[in-house]
């Protein structure tokens, strides 16, 4: 301590002020001060500790800290932009210029023999901090204003240059070759400067990391290294569960402070590296073949998980058992077999049993300390005015876990089982799922299901929402949430609201439903095996109670799926008509007046309950008890309708085989209207799979945007729920609309007159003044023709603004407008479509056949002016008029224009009519009108036959062919053998019997909405938590590429086609071997035939 520290701390003023500040600041730390800051001279290491302690309270400051990562950052911003730093004039005089890759190549140099020198450790922890920051820094400063891909990209960039110079192999190479002269902190620091490198899962620096292990024989050290780091803090767990009463110090804790952090990086190291599914690099961290000795990364992380749930199941260690379950899913996810197998042998099977059957056990030290901390709670309550968050989850860290952080365990480990099952077949490889089976049992899954949805309905009244799935993005022990911690706790004013909310992670439902959904298909492979194998029969009845209820509802939502059938009377009442909606439209508005007297009735019986107070008798309680089990069916009932109808699968190809992938139906995805889906189906191009595969990818960006913008407006709507109750049904206003404006012209039409010499709509027209306010300025027409060009861009939205637009002023000007309302029989019936589209697609062809007609009627034009002028009474006096008058004349006159000359002429000159008049009158009568018009006719009639046509293809393609994979719905091949004809059936035809027929494929299995929901599913979903098969199809689609997707496969007929197979061979050979004794049979008489006629020739 120097001469000025000193003279500080004798400075008894000071003392004074520093004091509470200190004390405060220590007792958040969880330390206790040794003695006062006062001090005399017979207390000189007193003195020295007390020195030690404050600098640490002050460097924990969050103020301080602040300013410090504030100077990092300009300094970083300053290294990336130092060539802006030094003036041209100055770059003059210099011989080595200032460059930014060079100073970074220098400063990896440095870092690679500074920690040789014990002295240069806060030089090289410093340094790390900014090369940190630098890496976590955009090139101009400038990362608010990029967006997140933008910065994605950015910080791809600087990593990949940082590996280029070499940070990545220094940084391995230092903790290799010098693991003897570094500390613990050291390593912290170069540990979490490579994290930082590898952040996202950087695929560069993954690949020199592996080369590095591959190439450089001392890297074993380093596998050494981390084996003993986690070998180290799972001997210091099992000592602390044997001295439970062994009272730890305070340089123990910061040791062990010290220790858990170090693990905590060396965790991160170990997924970084195998984030984004790096296979070579999950392969060599459970077996190294190049090294004498081999660390098993992936078991190790498995036993440290077994001690931490089982010797040291705090808050302390709840950070680093997340971090080995997130480490455990990164080595399986993929997948990795090896890894997954690895998982499977471990202790990770008994710790989900356990976390799921019951909750974790207490040790002694924890029960006495949790006793000590609610005392201390009830003690301060009175006097919390404020509450702080942070203070409140992080002042117990011994204490066991809370509610929140056990589902979030529980979360994690629903990861892990999914990640294990991940590309497993369960009908060939039946023991994974077995053994999950065995430790978490169908009741335990049943069980969590049911909280799960409960605590949902309990916090968000079963409203799904995309805000509901971003609960465990949100940590009250992070400063960032502090602020969204605080309004929620400002709507309560409890606690309890904030640990309902934690504790509500709805992923834990969807997990539990994809696990219990591959029960389910497990219990069918079961039904099946055992009803094909006769001499089983006992074993079918000991199994006929395996599945439990919610299998039974899981089955019923399925056959309620495909059962969507109704009878004339049915489709009528609840069909999608006028009078289906109506009814729906009623029972919709009752529903919400009842669901909100229910509300009121139920407030009303709980504050009955909390006012009596009445012993309850035997046969009450069991009245109590019938109910709560009654309650709990109807629960695990709406549970299952909840999840199922938010959850789809779909079948994915990869390597060669099917694999079906579950994932969630995120809430906007919902919204997707009826009418998109029939505009994407007449506008997709049918010529072949792959071309409607390609169809899909390409629109599915644009439906989801739709789809987004829909979830927006019934947002909105919310808050109005009359105004909902009416946005909900547009399709029924539309309907009456039409119907009213269909009526109103049939009145009119029959009721019609007027007598009325001047209009309103006259007056209006003749009111000049309208159109010469003032307020017309050029300003205000700009603003008009830019929003009406705006409205025009979307021809909808224009035919909707004319439509109530003419609907008002129909109303109040005349109600001729309304003839407009009849335009809408063209966008309800796709056959008038047609008619219109048959005149406008050939309009090349029908401008041409129109210019050749005009063409023609102008030579006989001319023929007519100069031979036959005083035929036409004084209609042909100039060129321009006879022309116009032939041409009207040609098609109103029987017999076109020669028709029209007859009549007027009264053929009294024979002679001139015979010859001349004859070929002028035929002609005309077959060029003009028999050729002309039959040629447009024709040219019209075709497009309408092939628009026909291509409509007809449609609809046998949607209603025959599966869209994903092609497949047909019938499909007969044909053996023939001689003259005997052989039918299989080859296709769904042959598994509807059982079930799994076409509707099932198209319904479920092969829904191509589907495969946009899970499109849209990628997109939300972060990166960096990808599946492998999820990772697999985010890459193809970069690429536009439709490999992904099925391509004449599908499971249903892949499941029993050995079976299926092995029935056509036994038919066939049964049909070959009728054949051979028909055909023995035949010589046998031919012989006898031929026998009889030689001796009859004798």
């Amino acid at each position: 301590m120097n001469n000025l520290e000193m003279q500080l701390l004798k400075n008894t003023q000071n003392a004074n002020t520093v004091q509470p500040y200190a004390n405060k600041k220590v007792h958040q730390a969880g330390l206790k001060v040794i003695g006062a800051l006062k001090v005399t001279g017979k207390k000189q290491e007193k003195t020295i500790r007390n020195w030690e302690l404050f600098k640490q309270v002050l460097t924990e400051d969050v103020a301080i800290d602040q300013e410090v990562q504030n100077e990092k950052i300009a300094l970083a911003e300053a290294i990336l932009r130092v060539q802006k730093f030094v003036t041209k004039e100055y770059a003059k005089d210099l011989t080595n210029k200032p460059d930014f890759f060079n100073t970074i190549k220098k400063f990896i140099n440095f870092l690679q023999y500074a920690s040789d020198d014990s002295s240069n450790k806060q030089t090289i922890i410093s340094l790390l901090s900014v090369l940190k920051k630098i890496v976590q820094t955009n090139e101009n400063g400038k990362n608010n204003e990029m967006n997140q891909e933008e910065q994605v990209k950015q910080k791809q960039k600087i990593q990949n240059m940082f590996d280029q110079l070499g940070s990545t192999k220094m940084v391995l190479t230092v903790i290799s070759e010098n693991s003897k002269h570094l500390d613990s902190e050291l390593i912290i620091h170069f540990i979490s400067f490579v994290n930082c490198l590898l952040d996202g899962g950087n695929n560069a620096v993954q690949k020199t990391i592996y080369n590095f292990f591959i190439n450089y024989q001392k890297s074993e050290v380093l596998f050494f290294k981390f084996s003993q780091i986690i070998r180290n803090q799972i001997k210091i767990i099992e000592q602390r569960a044997i001295n439970i009463q062994n009272n730890e110090n305070e340089e123990n804790e910061l040791e062990n402070k010290e220790q858990l952090d170090l693990l905590e990086v060396v965790l991160k190291f170990l997924q970084l590296c195998v984030e984004g599914h790096y296979l070579p690099l999950q392969n060599y961290f459970q077996k190294q073949e190049n090294s004498r000795n081999n660390y098993d990364m992936v078991n190790l992380v498995a036993d440290l998980l077994k001690a931490y749930y089982y010797g040291d199941c705090t808050q302390t260690t709840y950070d680093n058992m997340i971090n080995c379950l997130d480490t455990l899913s990164e080595f399986v996810q993929g997948p990795c077999k090896e890894n997954q197998d690895a998982v499977s042998d471990s202790k990770f099977f008994d710790i989900a049993s356990d976390l799921f059957l019951s909750k974790p056990k207490k040790s002694l030290r924890q029960r006495n300390q949790e006793q000590m901390n609610q005392e201390e709670l009830k003690k301060n309550k009175k006097k919390e005015k404020k509450i702080d968050f942070i203070e409140i989850y992080r002042q117990s860290k011994n204490e066991p876990l809370t509610k929140w952080m056990i589902v979030r365990l529980q979360n994690k480990v629903l990861v892990l089982v999914l990640s294990i099952l991940e590309s497993r077949d369960i009908k060939n490889n039946c023991d994974i799922i077995k053994r999950i089976m065995r430790n978490l049992p169908l009741h335990t899954l049943q069980r969590h299901f049911i909280k799960t949805y409960g605590r949902f309905f309990k916090y968000n009244a079963a409203q799904f929402d995309i805000d509901s799935l971003h609960h465990l993005d949100r940590d009250p022990r992070n400063l960032d949430d502090q602020k969204f911690f605080q309004k929620l706790y400002s709507e309560k004013k409890s606690l309890k609201y904030v640990d309902l909310y934690l504790s509500t992670v709805l992923q834990n439902g969807f997990y539990i439903y994809f696990l219990i959904s591959q029960y389910v298909f497990f219990f069918q492979i079961i039904q099946i095996y055992f009803s094909q194998n006769i001499k089983k029969k006992k074993q079918i009845k000991a199994d006929q109670n395996l599945p439990g209820e919610i299998v039974r509802l899981f089955q019923k939502h399925e056959n309620k799926i495909l059962n969507k059938k109704k009878g004339d009377i049915e489709d009528l009442l609840t069909g999608d008509n006028i009078i289906g909606q109506l009814i729906s439209f009623s029972r919709s508005l009752i529903e919400s007046v009842l669901n909100y007297m229910q509300q009121v009735q139920q407030m009303s019986e709980q504050a009955a309950k909390k006012l009596q107070k009445t012993k309850i008798s035997s046969e009450e309680q069991k009245q109590e008890l019938e109910k709560k089990a009654t309650e709990r069916k109807t629960i695990l009932k709406k549970a299952v309708d909840f999840f199922a109808q938010n959850t789809s699968h779909i079948d994915i190809f990869r390597n060669e085989q099917l694999e079906l992938v579950y994932f969630i139906r995120l809430p906007f995805i919902l919204c997707l209207p009826k009418e998109q889906k029939i505009n994407f189906h007449q506008k997709c191009d049918r010529t072949n799979i792959k071309s409607k595969q390609l169809d899909l990818i390409k629109e599915a960006s644009e439906i989801i945007e739709i789809c987004r913008h829909e979830y927006r407006l019934k947002k909105l709507f919310q808050t109005n729920k009359l105004l909902a109750l009416f946005a909900n049904y547009v399709k029924l206003w539309k309907d009456l609309s039409f119907l009213f404006g269909l009526t109103l012209n049939i009145i009119i039409f029959f009721s019609f007159a007027t007598s009325e010499s001047s209009t309103l709509y006259q007056r209006i027209m003749e009111d000049y003044q309208l159109f010469q306010q003032t307020q017309y300025t050029r300003e205000f027409t700009r603003k008009v023709f830019n929003i009406l060009g705006i409205l025009m861009l979307v021809c909808k939205v224009l035919y909707y603004l004319t439509y109530s637009t003419l609907a008002i002023i129909a109303t109040f000007v005349h109600p001729f407008f309304f003839t407009f309302h009849l335009s809408e029989v063209l966008l309800r019936y796709p056959t008038l479509k047609n008619v219109i589209m048959s005149i406008y697609l050939p309009r090349r062809q029908l401008l041409l056949t129109f210019l050749l007609l005009v063409i023609a009627e102008y030579i006989f034009t001319i023929f007519a002016y100069t031979f036959y002028n005083q035929d036409y009474m004084g209609n042909c006096s100039s060129m321009l008029y006879c022309f116009l008058f032939t041409f009207d004349q040609t098609f109103k006159a029987n017999g076109g224009v020669g028709g029209y000359l007859a009549e007027t002429t009264g053929q009294k000159n024979t002679a001139q009519f015979n010859f001349s008049r004859f070929f002028f009158d035929n002609l005309s009568q077959y060029v003009l009108v028999t050729i002309m018009i039959n040629i447009v006719s024709g040219i019209i009639i075709d497009n309408f036959g092939i628009l026909r046509d291509k409509q007809n293809e449609k609809n046998q393609d949607m209603n025959n062919y599966c869209f994903i994979c092609g497949i047909e719905k019938l499909s007969l091949q044909k053996f023939q053998f001689i003259q005997i004809q052989i039918f299989l059936r080859t296709t769904f035809d042959r598994k509807s019997d059982s079930g799994a027929g076409f509707q099932k494929h198209i319904k479920l299995n092969h829904y191509m909405w589907n495969y946009i929901y899970f499109m849209a599913y990628l997109e939300w979903k972060n990166k960096n938590e990808y599946t492998g098969i999820e990772s697999y199809v985010d890459q193809l689609l970069k690429d536009n590429d439709t490999y992904w997707m099925p391509f004449k496969k599908a499971r249903e007929l892949t499941e029993g086609d050995d079976d299926d197979e092995q029935i056509d061979l036994t038919k066939l050979k049964e049909i070959i071997r009728d054949q051979n004794i028909i055909q023995r049979d035949l010589d046998i008489i031919q012989e006898v035939v031929e026998k009889f006629n030689k001796e009859k020739r004798k």
